[in-house]
């Protein structure tokens, strides 16, 4: 009974193993994209040598010898169709022949054409290699193939109907089992076969997508080198000839009063030199706002005393703010707060935003900046108190070329860049900037920014240069 047991498992294993060659091998073809054709061909000639290893090797039953050769070949005649059952069926049939004996015939038919004959009644017809098994119509069919197959047996055998009775429950138990064991596997690894394949072909279409992504990026990178050099080149000759402008006329005024012409050139340079900072301001926008596209727009973090950075920032804007009419106040609720940012980024932040609340206000109006710590946060708010905005623009405020509505009274006109820059910064800072606004009451915008340090770092006392700051200032505010 062990022996029996023994070569039963034995067989079944032997069917359960081609199964999953099978469906490997399934996965490969469907991946090198080969014809399906060559893959059911391959299946056919594996099922063959499959049943031919399990004629040597039959479990016996009372001298008489069974195995479970139907169950690959109706499988395969069940998939794809009766011309690949026969060709899984002719190599073992062809070597049984060989075999002689006068139960030859009878094997060929009964435990191989048979099985061809009744999966092809049973066949789904469908093209696609990944398929799942209906279970319930091939048990079907491989119960009719055993029913119509020991009932020749006992019709041309001389054995006892008893004698087959047990000898059918016995086989009829192990060859479903395994037929079921089967098609639960094929219909299993068919779904992991499918998700493979689909997570395959998008990982090559992402890899193509992120191909055509960084020779985009490249091509880019490239166009931001070439208008660096087309735009600034010419705008440094501007700057240059402005600045000997003025010192040629500051000369001139020392040798003699200053008259109409010079107070005209003075005027005029300082016209030049205003449009000239506007162009660059444009340029500067335009460049980083394809930097941040192409994610390579860095920052230089440092430790800074984040409250002396925004004071001085905000006294280097005092002139600009009194020669608008406008006042500006600084209330801050902490003394001194060391914070990782970049110090020349986050005061182009409030440079832009207190551009704008200098824009959308109106004279006499004050501007506050305020200072404040939230949880592990440190808050900085630009409060204004002009035309504000309505509830339908607040959502569009941080969109490239974005302004609010034209028909707003603005002293000043900008280019829309400025508040998509301002967010991506400080999203890079791994903070948050908010805006709440009520239209004819005013603006608030309020930038978080982490209240952490660089670990391992000097803190940075002195980042303010008074000429390098004056041109930065000059340049932020050039839209005034």
């Amino acid at each position: 009974m062990i022996s029996l047991l023994i070569e039963i498992i034995y067989n079944m294993s032997l069917v359960i193993l081609f199964m999953l060659l099978s469906l490997r091998l399934k996965e490969n073809i469907l991946k090198s994209k080969a014809d399906p054709y060559y893959y059911k061909i391959i299946i056919s000639f594996l099922a063959a040598l499959v049943i031919i290893v399990l004629m040597e090797r039959p479990f016996v039953y009372k001298e008489v010898a069974f195995d479970l050769k139907s169950v690959p070949l109706l499988i395969i005649s069940y998939l794809y169709g009766w011309k690949y059952g026969i060709i899984a069926a002719s190599l073992p049939a062809f070597y049984r022949s060989m075999l002689g004996g006068p139960e030859a015939i009878i094997v060929i038919v009964l435990e191989i054409l048979l099985a061809v004959l009744i999966g092809s009644i049973f066949h789904e017809n469908k093209k696609s290699i990944i398929l799942n098994i209906n279970m319930k119509r091939i048990l079907l069919s491989y119960i009719l193939l055993l029913a119509i197959g020991f009932s020749l047996f006992i019709i041309f055998l001389d054995y006892s109907f008893y004698f087959w009775t047990k000898i059918i429950l016995f086989y009829s138990f192990f060859s479903i089992l395994t037929l079921v064991n089967s098609v639960i596997l094929i219909n299993d690894t068919n779904s992991s076969i499918h998700q493979n394949i689909v997570e395959y072909k998008n990982l090559r279409e992402n890899f193509s997508e992120n191909k055509t992504k960084l020779k985009k990026t490249k091509n880019k990178m490239d166009l931001i080198g070439k208008l660096s050099h087309e735009f600034k080149t010419p705008l440094n000759l501007i700057f240059s000839s402005v600045q000997m402008l003025k010192l040629y006329n500051k000369n001139s005024c020392k040798k003699s009063s200053k008259n109409e012409t010079s107070n005209k050139i003075d005027k005029y340079t300082e016209i030049i030199s205003q449009n000239s900072y506007r162009m660059l301001r444009l340029v500067n926008n335009l460049i980083d706002l394809v930097k941040i596209d192409v994610n390579s727009y860095n920052l230089d973090f440092k430790n800074i005393d984040i409250v002396k950075l925004v004071k001085d920032t905000t006294d280097s804007v005092k002139d600009y703010i009194d020669h608008k009419n406008r006042k500006i106040e600084v209330n801050s609720k902490i003394k001194k707060r060391i914070i990782k940012c970049d110090p020349i980024s986050i005061e182009r932040v409030l440079l832009n935003l207190l551009s704008n609340a200098v824009k959308f206000t109106n004279k006499g109006d004050k501007i506050i900046v305020e200072l404040a710590e939230k949880e592990d946060m440190i808050v900085i708010s630009v409060i204004d108190f002009g035309v504000g905005m309505k509830k339908e623009e607040l959502k569009y405020i941080f969109d490239e070329f974005n302004q609010v509505d034209d028909t707003l009274s603005k002293n000043s006109e900008g280019s829309g860049l400025g508040l998509s820059i301002v967010k991506a910064i400080i999203e890079k800072h791994n903070g948050d900037i908010q805006v709440e606004s009520e239209f004819g009451k005013g603006t608030k915008f309020s930038i978080f920014l982490p209240d952490k340090k660089l670990e391992d770092e000097e803190i940075i006392e002195n980042i303010y240069d008074e000429n390098s700051d004056l041109n930065r200032t000059a340049l932020e505010l050039s839209d005034l």
